[in-house]
């Protein structure tokens, strides 16, 4: 993967709306372990019987099963806010970054590192949009979002811009010339002698 973190921001622009705040980001980063973990056992399972031909559909129903059963869980410990974002999880449960996760590790590379290295990412910018956008950091609770004011009196002169869908892409793109300047650089620094 050549342009990996380029492939990290187009991965989390579906989930911009999903996880507009840090408790939701939250949730989705244990969803992505969790598919993960469940992807790679059905993935064993379909090795172990040796059904090629059938294999991808017991693989995606496994996992389709798996999503169910985690936001079954979820549910119990966040109703509120699941109910919120149940679509977001069946969704993600397909995303392009955690079936190359699972055919990585599944090819003996044991590379699941394309999921693991978007789980902060996603949870690290969605603290950091809802900080500067709201001056707060939401953690889940049983009756929905706990809120903490980091910053006081942030809400009225604050950047509520970034906390919109908007903003996010705004950040997404910034974040993303930020790291592609500094990818130049570091080339450039390296041809030095």
């Amino acid at each position: 993967m050549k342009n990996t973190p380029v492939i990290f921001i187009f991965a989390l622009c579906p989930l911009i709306p999903a996880a507009s705040n840090f408790a939701y980001a939250l949730i989705f980063g244990l969803a992505f372990l969790w598919y993960l973990a469940a992807g790679i056992f059905f993935r064993e399972i379909v090795k172990k019987i040796d059904a090629p031909e059938v294999g991808p559909y017991i693989e995606l129903s496994g996992l389709a099963a798996s999503v169910a059963l985690f936001s079954s869980i979820a549910s119990f410990f966040f109703p509120t806010i699941v109910s919120s974002i149940s679509l977001y999880l069946y969704v993600s449960a397909f995303s392009y970054l955690l079936m190359i996760s699972i055919d990585g590790y599944s090819l003996e590379k044991i590379n699941i590192s394309p999921i693991i290295a978007f789980i902060p990412f996603m949870i690290l910018f969605s603290a950091f949009r809802e900080l500067i956008g709201q001056g707060t950091i939401t953690l889940p609770g049983k009756g929905g979002l706990i809120i903490h004011h980091i910053l006081p009196a942030f809400p009225q002169w604050g950047i509520g811009f970034w906390a919109t869908s908007g903003g996010s892409l705004i950040l997404l793109g910034l974040i993303t010339w930020a790291g592609k300047y500094v990818q130049r650089k570091v080339r450039s620094l390296r041809r030095l002698p």
